[in-house]
Protein backbone atom coordinates (compact mmCIF):
# COMPACT_ATOMS: atom_id res chain seq x y z
CA UNK A 1 0.00 0.00 0.00
CA UNK A 2 1.74 3.10 -1.22
CA UNK A 3 -0.40 5.89 0.20
CA UNK A 4 0.96 8.99 1.81
CA UNK A 5 -0.83 11.66 3.82
CA UNK A 6 0.20 15.19 4.66
CA UNK A 7 -1.72 17.46 7.02
CA UNK A 8 -2.46 20.67 5.15
CA UNK A 9 -3.93 24.08 5.88
CA UNK A 10 -6.91 24.10 3.53
CA UNK A 11 -7.37 26.97 1.12
CA UNK A 12 -10.74 28.27 -0.07
CA UNK A 13 -10.27 26.06 -3.14
CA UNK A 14 -9.75 22.98 -0.97
CA UNK A 15 -12.88 23.74 1.07
CA UNK A 16 -14.85 24.27 -2.14
CA UNK A 17 -13.71 20.88 -3.43
CA UNK A 18 -14.60 19.17 -0.15
CA UNK A 19 -17.97 20.98 0.00
CA UNK A 20 -19.17 18.90 -2.94
CA UNK A 21 -19.02 15.80 -0.70
CA UNK A 22 -21.90 16.48 1.65
CA UNK A 23 -24.75 18.65 2.85
CA UNK A 24 -24.01 22.30 3.59
CA UNK A 25 -24.88 22.09 7.30
CA UNK A 26 -22.55 19.11 7.75
CA UNK A 27 -19.78 20.89 5.89
CA UNK A 28 -20.17 23.90 8.19
CA UNK A 29 -19.85 21.65 11.25
CA UNK A 30 -16.77 19.94 9.83
CA UNK A 31 -15.14 23.23 8.93
CA UNK A 32 -15.84 24.60 12.43
CA UNK A 33 -14.34 21.42 13.90
CA UNK A 34 -11.21 21.97 11.79
CA UNK A 35 -10.97 25.65 12.71
CA UNK A 36 -11.12 24.72 16.42
CA UNK A 37 -8.21 22.33 15.94
CA UNK A 38 -10.30 19.19 16.41
CA UNK A 39 -9.97 17.82 12.85
CA UNK A 40 -7.30 17.75 10.19
CA UNK A 41 -7.39 17.94 6.44
CA UNK A 42 -5.10 15.48 4.70
CA UNK A 43 -3.69 15.67 1.23
CA UNK A 44 -3.37 12.09 0.02
CA UNK A 45 -0.88 11.00 -2.63
CA UNK A 46 0.32 7.75 -4.12
CA UNK A 47 -2.21 5.04 -4.92
CA UNK A 48 -4.88 7.17 -3.24
CA UNK A 49 -4.89 10.76 -4.39
CA UNK A 50 -7.14 13.49 -3.07
CA UNK A 51 -8.31 15.09 0.15
CA UNK A 52 -9.65 13.64 3.38
CA UNK A 53 -10.87 15.11 6.68
CA UNK A 54 -10.32 12.97 9.78
CA UNK A 55 -10.49 13.26 13.54
CA UNK A 56 -10.66 11.10 16.64
CA UNK A 57 -13.61 10.85 19.03
CA UNK A 58 -14.45 8.83 22.13
CA UNK A 59 -17.25 6.27 21.81
CA UNK A 60 -19.88 5.62 24.48
CA UNK A 61 -17.52 2.90 25.74
CA UNK A 62 -14.75 5.53 26.05
CA UNK A 63 -12.73 3.97 23.23
CA UNK A 64 -10.98 5.97 20.53
CA UNK A 65 -12.76 6.05 17.17
CA UNK A 66 -11.28 7.52 13.99
CA UNK A 67 -13.86 9.41 11.94
CA UNK A 68 -13.20 9.68 8.21
CA UNK A 69 -15.64 12.51 7.57
CA UNK A 70 -15.03 13.63 4.01
CA UNK A 71 -13.06 12.41 1.08
CA UNK A 72 -12.64 13.40 -2.52
CA UNK A 73 -10.28 11.95 -5.08
CA UNK A 74 -9.32 8.58 -6.46
CA UNK A 75 -7.98 5.30 -5.12
CA UNK A 76 -10.44 4.29 -2.39
CA UNK A 77 -9.21 0.71 -2.79
CA UNK A 78 -5.81 1.92 -1.50
CA UNK A 79 -7.15 4.58 0.90
CA UNK A 80 -9.26 2.20 3.00
CA UNK A 81 -6.34 -0.10 3.99
CA UNK A 82 -4.29 3.04 4.72
CA UNK A 83 -7.13 4.28 6.96
CA UNK A 84 -7.22 0.94 8.80
CA UNK A 85 -3.46 1.09 9.39
CA UNK A 86 -3.77 4.74 10.49
CA UNK A 87 -6.42 3.74 13.03
CA UNK A 88 -4.27 0.90 14.35
CA UNK A 89 -1.22 3.18 14.63
CA UNK A 90 -3.33 5.62 16.64
CA UNK A 91 -4.75 2.94 18.99
CA UNK A 92 -8.31 3.32 17.72
CA UNK A 93 -10.82 0.62 18.55
CA UNK A 94 -12.98 1.57 15.57
CA UNK A 95 -13.32 3.63 12.41
CA UNK A 96 -16.51 5.36 11.31
CA UNK A 97 -17.51 6.92 8.00
CA UNK A 98 -20.77 8.05 6.38
CA UNK A 99 -21.38 7.24 2.73
CA UNK A 100 -24.11 7.32 0.07
CA UNK A 101 -22.34 5.73 -2.90
CA UNK A 102 -23.38 2.05 -3.21
CA UNK A 103 -20.12 0.97 -4.86
CA UNK A 104 -18.03 2.66 -2.19
CA UNK A 105 -20.20 1.13 0.56
CA UNK A 106 -19.56 -2.34 -0.93
CA UNK A 107 -15.82 -1.60 -1.02
CA UNK A 108 -15.81 -0.56 2.65
CA UNK A 109 -17.74 -3.74 3.47
CA UNK A 110 -15.03 -5.83 1.78
CA UNK A 111 -12.59 -4.31 4.26
CA UNK A 112 -14.65 -5.31 7.31
CA UNK A 113 -16.91 -2.27 7.70
CA UNK A 114 -20.58 -2.84 8.47
CA UNK A 115 -23.52 -0.54 7.88
CA UNK A 116 -24.94 0.20 11.33
CA UNK A 117 -27.66 2.70 10.46
CA UNK A 118 -28.76 5.42 8.07
CA UNK A 119 -28.16 8.94 9.43
CA UNK A 120 -30.59 11.86 9.29
CA UNK A 121 -29.17 12.98 5.93
CA UNK A 122 -29.65 9.57 4.31
CA UNK A 123 -26.01 8.46 4.52
CA UNK A 124 -25.10 4.90 5.50
CA UNK A 125 -23.03 4.91 8.69
CA UNK A 126 -20.26 2.34 8.36
CA UNK A 127 -18.16 1.17 11.28
CA UNK A 128 -15.18 -1.13 11.42
CA UNK A 129 -14.19 -2.48 14.82
CA UNK A 130 -10.59 -3.17 15.75
CA UNK A 131 -10.60 -6.70 14.36
CA UNK A 132 -13.17 -6.14 11.63
CA UNK A 133 -16.09 -6.99 13.89
CA UNK A 134 -19.20 -4.86 13.51
CA UNK A 135 -21.58 -4.19 16.35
Amino acid sequence: MACFAQVITPTAEVWARLSKCGPRHVMQQIRARHESGAACVLSMSGEASGLSVVWAERTQDNEREIVAALGVGTGAKAYIPWLIEFAKANSAASIRTHCKRPGLIRLYERFGFQVTKIDEDGYSVLIRREHGQGR
